[in-house]
């Protein structure tokens, strides 16, 4: 059996699932420079196609995957659309969830993140913080001749149509605890050629 089980760009929007984040991870540890990035990036490249790094996942049932590695990047996307669905856009359907093993409760504060929880632990006070990092993000950006809805249609309309990741989801008999070792410590990365594929894939699907 292959090492990957499927290898595909995929649009943000077109995640779906539940997502768990076994212990052997840390927790949510994005600062305020990391996801800036990611929001000025997105913004900057508008209505252009733009790929986020890879997001390895095994599946473990029908919609449940174990994340094996991306979910910084997994979890800042899914603070972002809580933001523009709590303060924006109700209505908006987000179609994946993400939980720690090693928090309880963390798909709850995920689903309302709020202040009053965001001390109960050092994962929930990432995950605020992140959450506060946006707004300002989208305070000053509005400030600038632009309204704040707009902004929020902008940036939720770019991750359904022209913000992807690398989906690699692995063969279930992989050891999901031995490969985001070698993924993390530099042992291995995911190769050029995998990598050119997705790329290839992405241009197809234009």
């Amino acid at each position: 059996m292959s090492r990957y089980a499927h290898l595909e760009p995929k649009l943000v929007g077109e995640i779906s699932g539940k997502f768990i984040v076994k212990a052997y991870q840390r927790g949510y540890r994005w600062d305020d420079s990391q996801v800036l990035a990611m929001l000025n990036d997105i913004w900057q490249n508008g209505n252009n196609p733009y790929c986020l790094q890879p997001v390895v996942v095994r599946r473990i049932d029908d919609d449940i995957y174990e994340l094996i590695d991306g979910q910084q990047r997994l979890t800042t996307l899914l603070i972002l659309l809580k933001y523009i669905q709590q303060e924006y856009k109700p209505r908006v359907t987000i179609q994946y969830t993400l939980s720690y093993e090693t928090r309880e409760k963390t798909a709850e504060f995920l689903d309302r993140i709020n202040s009053e929880s965001a001390e109960d632990n050092i994962d929930f006070f990432y995950i605020y913080k992140a959450y506060k990092t946006i707004d300002e993000w989208f305070k000053t950006l509005s400030s600038k001749n632009n309204k704040d809805i707009e902004v929020a249609d902008d940036i939720f309309g770019y991750l359904n149509k022209n913000v992807k990741v690398i989906w690699y989801e692995v063969s279930e008999d992989v050891d999901p605890i031995a490969l985001f070792a070698r993924l993390n410590i530099g042992k291995i990365a995911l190769t050029n050629a995998e990598l050119v594929k997705a790329m290839f894939l992405m241009n197809a699907g234009r």
